[in-house]
């Protein structure tokens, strides 16, 4: 019975999730729950990520099964070791549109341990750094201030920054970022005000 309540919540959440033990702890035991993972591998009906991570691979008729999104995996390591995730600064300035250079590799700041996940062909990494770095994770404005730290200090083009990252600013983000302007470095804090000013 408590197999198959680990295998109802599989197919309830459906391809595409990420998940770990910790997600059937309610459920059933540590090693009925590592079990019934351990065999849902072999029968190909769930698919290991790395250790003791899985998920429900979706499956384009094509191509096979497709990777998991990095940033979903991520997130997931994230909550297993319970730290949180702030994204790198190229990736932030990418994900607002100030840039157009993709990353080549997922990074992630974190205020956890350093280290890197292979998932299959990819590899993520998690760089551990002081909390003011992590200003506002998971937050619009956290995204704001890690893009400008993309840019830095010297090549800050207040004509291009200003009217752009103003025009994504919501009353939200408008309120985070003006709580988070006095914790941020001196040298972006003058920017900062701008885009606000009359926003």
């Amino acid at each position: 019975m408590k197999t198959k309540h680990i295998q109802d919540r599989i197919k309830i959440k459906g391809a595409g999730w990420i998940f770990s033990a910790m997600d059937f702890v309610e459920l059933a035991d540590r090693n009925s729950i590592d079990q019934t993972l351990f065999r849902l591998c072999k029968q190909g009906t769930i698919r290991k990520l790395t250790t003791g991570l899985y998920d429900t691979p979706i499956v384009n008729t094509r191509f096979g099964a497709i990777p998991p999104d990095p940033d979903k995996v991520a997130h997931v390591i994230a909550k297993k070791y319970d730290y949180s995730l702030q994204v790198n600064p190229a990736q932030a300035a990418h994900a607002l549109g100030l840039s157009q250079q993709v990353p080549t590799q997922a990074v992630y700041l974190t205020d956890g341990l350093s280290k890197v996940v292979n998932v299959g062909n990819q590899t993520l990494k998690f760089v551990h750094v002081s909390h003011r770095k992590m200003l506002g994770a998971g937050t619009k404005a956290g995204l704001i201030i890690q893009a400008l730290y993309y840019f830095g200090k010297d090549h800050l083009d207040e004509g291009f920054l200003v009217p752009r990252i103003r025009a994504l600013l919501n009353d939200k983000d408008k309120g985070d970022l003006i709580s988070l302007v006095p914790k941020t470095p001196l040298w972006m804090q003058p920017i900062l005000k701008k885009i606000l000013q009359d926003a």
